[in-house]
């Protein structure tokens, strides 16, 4: 890293297509870790083609973890494309906090446990059950799925199926809703944005008016601001 050089030029797409020449092996799962403004200036340049193209051709294999600094980090880039791709999104307010966002991704993505996770849930109606694609299971971060549930529905469980190298391995978990701590305003926001995150994607794939409005009405019903939004959003390009 020492030995790179700036040259002024932000090509998104053609790093994570690097990334995806890696060799694979079945003992341990392929993590890349973009660290961008994610404004690009060479290349795709358009961020729902860099998010679309790319998911399209990884198929999840390599999971994207992103890191951006300062204020003017395209979010819309970094957080669909992690999100999309098994992996998750750090902005930090300044660049300068970026050392300490790559540290806390070395620490928490240094043992996998399972890689390659599906979840099946039994009891509930997983229609609002986010995400669909799961991160790798890691020994030191929680693997956390959202998800409104009908009161009535008090007795489930749910099964999470994953790769240990060469061998698929499963854990299962019952879930009573009548024992469930009381929720708050923040698992509710992170609900509704793990959910927008979910229909934004399918309107990249797909875009459909029908898909549109829902991304509005969801977004004006819990006050987020999100590209293709009710005003208050920004551009998606």
């Amino acid at each position: 890293i020492e030995s790179m050089r700036s040259v002024g030029n932000t090509d998104v797409y053609a790093s994570l297509e690097a990334a995806r020449t890696v060799r694979e092996d079945p003992a341990r799962p392929v993590l890349a870790v973009l660290v961008t403004d994610a404004r690009p200036t060479a290349g795709v340049i358009g961020s729902s083609d860099i998010i679309e193209g790319f998911t399209r051709q990884n198929k999840g294999w390599v999971s994207v973890f992103s890191v951006g600094g300062g204020k003017k980090v395209n979010r819309f880039l970094i957080d669909l494309l992690s999100y999309r791709n098994r992996g998750e999104s750090l902005v930090v307010p300044e660049a300068t906090d970026i050392p300490a966002a790559l540290a806390r991704w070395a620490k928490e993505l240094d043992r996998p446990v399972l890689s390659d996770l599906t979840y099946r849930l039994s009891g509930y109606n997983t229609a609002d059950i986010f995400p669909n694609s799961l991160t790798h299971l890691f020994l030191d971060r929680p693997l956390v799925i959202y998800g409104r549930v009908d009161p009535n529905e008090n007795i489930a469980a749910i099964q999470i199926l994953g790769r240990a190298g060469t061998q698929q391995l499963d854990m299962g978990f019952p879930l009573d809703a009548t024992k469930a701590l009381p929720g708050n305003a923040s698992i509710r926001d992170r609900w509704a944005w793990q959910k927008v995150y979910h229909l934004i994607g399918n309107y990249i794939q797909a875009q459909s008016p029908a898909l549109l409005q829902q991304i509005r009405d969801h977004a004006r019903l819990y006050h987020l601001v999100v590209p293709y939004g009710y005003g208050e959003g920004v551009p998606a390009e």
